[in-house]
């Protein structure tokens, strides 16, 4: 059923647009628990200056059975420059949401996390195409939220190393 779910979404995508590129997430989340995440990111240029990156992907609390599968979508500057204004330079802000489905071997959580922050305009280094420090916050759907193993206030550092 995951696999699928997977298909349908990259379809969706790729029946808008064609992909700028498609790169390979690995992040860090800290707040109450240490996180790892890894994923896929399809960008998209939307209109310029306007580019989207959709993401799916997994976060990871290496300390327990917590795990998530997340899809989510991120907008931001891509270009900066236009023909009406060729001296704009682009701007190092990223917003966005993601959806979350936590699961324990017991029960699950679902969780809507929006976010904000800063990423790097540049590549870092060859192969890396973006750094991205992000905060956020989860919206659960319970007051439990697995006793705290679900970070409620997080930030997020994540590495996006191209693939194509």
């Amino acid at each position: 059923m995951k696999y699928l779910f997977i298909l349908c979404f990259f379809g969706s995508v790729l029946a808008y647009g064609q992909p700028n590129f498609i790169s390979v997430d690995l992040g860090y989340q800290q707040g109450n628990e240490q996180l790892v995440e890894a994923g896929l990111n399809l960008g998209i240029m939307v209109k310029k200056p306007v580019a989207a990156e959709l993401s799916i992907g997994i976060e990871d609390d290496l300390n327990s059975e917590l795990i998530g599968y997340k899809i989510g979508i991120f907008g931001y500057d891509a270009v900066g420059k236009s023909s009406s204004r060729p001296e704009a330079k682009p701007i190092p802000i990223i917003a966005g949401f993601s959806f979350i489905s936590y699961n324990t071997p017991n029960s699950r959580i679902a969780a809507f996390r929006p976010e904000i922050g800063v990423r790097s305009l540049y590549r870092i280094a060859q192969g890396i195409t973006t750094l991205k420090l992000t905060y956020g916050y989860n919206f659960t759907n319970t007051d439990q939220a697995f006793d705290g193993q679900i970070n409620e206030h997080l930030l997020r550092l994540s590495l996006a190393l191209r693939w194509w």
